[in-house]
């Protein structure tokens, strides 16, 4: 089964029972969160040609679950301090860049900005992959301060009743 087929399957599934889209956040990952993760894992192992292929193949549904896939992994790797958690919540958003707009990207890279200033997670494979979200991250990183922080994006960092630390929208 391709990529695509699987994530359409997903998207399906959480369409139907809306386990992905149930406020709060748990403090495991989810089924959906651990799929996700497996399917970003292959998309890395296929050649940039087939990349390209899948991102042109995703639907805008698709591309929501994934967007909010990678505002869960920004949670997920700032709990956990691990890169790979940041990479895939990255590889996530890069699948949907040039889908969504960019604005909506934007809100969750602070994210990953935040978690990059609090434990020093990297984005060094993103950006050495290159390409316009390369570019992309790299313009984003390099802005003030003030225009990348939590606050501009309506975000603020709490703690859940576990003291697990937590991204909560504003808004």
């Amino acid at each position: 089964m391709d990529i695509i087929e699987k994530l359409n399957i997903i998207t399906q599934r959480i369409t139907i029972d809306k386990e992905y889209l149930a406020p709060g956040f748990p403090e495991i990952m989810t089924d959906v969160d651990i799929e996700l993760n497996k399917l970003v894992r292959e998309y890395l192992l296929i050649p940039t040609e087939e990349r390209d292929n899948v991102k042109s193949s995703i639907s805008i549904d698709n591309a929501w679950l994934l967007l909010a896939f990678s505002e869960d992994m920004a949670t997920y790797a700032l709990r956990q301090s691990e890169q790979e958690l940041f990479s895939n919540g990255l590889t996530a958003l890069s699948m949907v860049y040039g889908i969504l707009d960019a604005r909506e990207i934007m809100v969750i890279m602070v994210l990953y900005c935040d978690v990059n200033k609090r434990i020093g997670l990297s984005f060094e494979s993103i950006i050495n992959e290159g390409g316009d979200f390369g570019r992309f991250i790299e313009g984003f990183i390099n802005r003030d301060e003030s225009d990348k922080s939590l606050e501009s994006m309506g975000y603020t960092l709490e703690k859940d009743e576990q003291n697990n630390l937590l991204y909560q929208r504003a808004w």
